[in-house]
């Protein structure tokens, strides 16, 4: 029995017709916004041949155009969710100021961590719940709390 690798999981997602949407959106944010990061569960129902209900997008400050910058003030790495459409539907732009790539190696579930800035890229930890087909958790950016089902 083959084992599923990362780049199997990877040219996955890239033969679903969804990642088309998602190379549209990035497309055309990464036009007006600066350098994004598309991350999350959008990638992973690609891989499962699912529809999304959104696109989580990311983009550090420092990349982001100044047009759309603030002065901003708060302690926290997430600094700022800009509203934007494409193709009519409505998008989260979350702005953060460290590099995203941490921002994705703190996800709370570790089969998220695939990210595309251009390039499609996947975490060991995402590859290994993936082919373990479970959810393991990532580190948490606040309180937590179990509840048993």
């Amino acid at each position: 029995m083959r084992v599923l690798t990362g780049k199997d999981i990877l040219n996955t997602i890239k033969s679903n017709e969804r990642f088309g949407k998602i190379l549209r959106t990035y497309k055309t944010l990464e036009k007006h916004y600066g350098k994004i990061v598309i991350a999350g569960g959008s990638m992973v129902d690609c891989f499962y041949d699912r529809d999304f209900y959104d696109i989580d997008i990311f983009i550090n400050v420092n990349d982001l155009n100044p047009k759309f910058k603030k002065k901003y003030t708060s302690k926290n790495h997430i600094l700022d969710v800009l509203r934007a459409k494409v193709n009519g539907e409505a998008i989260d732009i979350i702005v953060v100021d460290y590099p995203v790539e941490e921002h994705i190696a703190r996800f709370d579930q570790n089969f998220k961590k695939i990210w595309f800035n251009g390039r499609l890229n996947i975490a060991q930890e995402a590859v290994r719940d993936i082919r373990n087909n479970e959810i393991s958790l990532g580190s948490f950016n606040g309180p937590v709390v179990f509840f048993r089902v």
